[in-house]
């Protein structure tokens, strides 16, 4: 999920706030503007015989978005037009007291997600204006708004919400400290590459081979976890993208092919840091 969509979000609410001001203040500066006393009074007291209907308590929505239908919207562009249509259509209820409410069936109608799944988008948004506007109205990429985010729950509420997971970047020059080079100039990577595979072909049935399977590839190879962690993306990818062609043969020119076409081979050099082989 991308926060930096927040920040017309932002704008809008200062403007919001502008005009609140103007209507009933007249120049008075925003933070000379009081909402009233909302105290209880120390004399109040509830009936002892008080109690809250079930049907009032609503429970926090979790894994809202991971249904088929869900998923099969969100996946091809990471949840991109979710994100961009709960800005839009909350800015369409910025100057509703419920943003969430409000601007929910706006994106169901754009985006045909669930309206459960929906309400974690605009929840996000919400909770931004809401909570972290001084800090996101500048840039709403920034490590301060990241951090207000954090803090005020707006993350993890959206994640807890939709079901899904932060995106993390992929690793990167996981073999280039010394004591990997050390390791892979022996034989250029085979030992590597031939444990990977066999640790890979152990893990072959686990959803997260590469998480299976690394621990494998250390205790074989000797290799740091984030470079045995390459070796096995390789193999998985092969796997998932490649098996087709590369079972009979993996060095075979129509799995190679395969391989550099479905990224498997640019994805291990980036995490390695390794250099490809010169061709003659």
């Amino acid at each position: 999920m991308k926060t930096n969509l927040l920040v017309l979000c932002a704008v809008a609410m200062l403007g919001l706030w502008s005009t609140g001001c103007s209507s009933d203040s007249g120049d008075k500066p925003v933070e000379d503007i009081k909402t009233g006393d909302t105290t209880i009074p120390e004399d109040t007291t509830i009936p002892e015989d008080t109690t809250i209907p079930e049907d009032t308590i609503v429970e926090p929505l979790i894994n809202a978005c991971l249904g088929d239908a869900d998923m099969a919207i969100i996946g091809p562009d990471g949840g991109d037009s979710a994100s961009a249509a709960a800005k839009d259509c909350g800015m369409g209820c910025i100057a509703d007291p419920d943003v969430v409410t409000c601007a929910t069936p706006c994106v169901v109608d754009a985006t045909g997600l669930t309206a459960e799944c929906s309400s974690c988008y605009v929840g996000i948004i919400a909770c931004t204006i809401s909570k972290c506007v001084a800090q996101c109205i500048a840039d709403a990429g920034s490590d301060e708004c990241k951090a207000c985010q954090a803090e005020q729950g707006c993350l993890g509420d959206f994640y807890d919400c939709s079901g899904l997971h932060p995106v993390e970047p992929p690793p990167v020059d996981q073999c280039q400290n010394e004591a990997d080079l050390a390791i892979l100039s022996v034989d250029n990577g085979a030992s590597a590459s031939a444990s990977a595979k066999d640790c890979g072909m152990g893990c072959i049935a686990d959803p997260d081979i590469v998480g299976c399977a690394t621990p494998c590839v250390v205790d074989g190879t000797g290799l740091t976890a984030g470079c045995s962690g390459c070796y096995v993306g390789i193999i998985a990818c092969t796997i998932a993208e490649c098996v087709a062609v590369c079972i009979a043969d993996a060095s075979a020119p129509a799995c190679v092919e395969c391989q550099e076409e479905k990224g498997c081979m640019a994805t291990f050099y980036e995490c390695t840091g390794l250099e490809p082989p010169v061709e003659d």
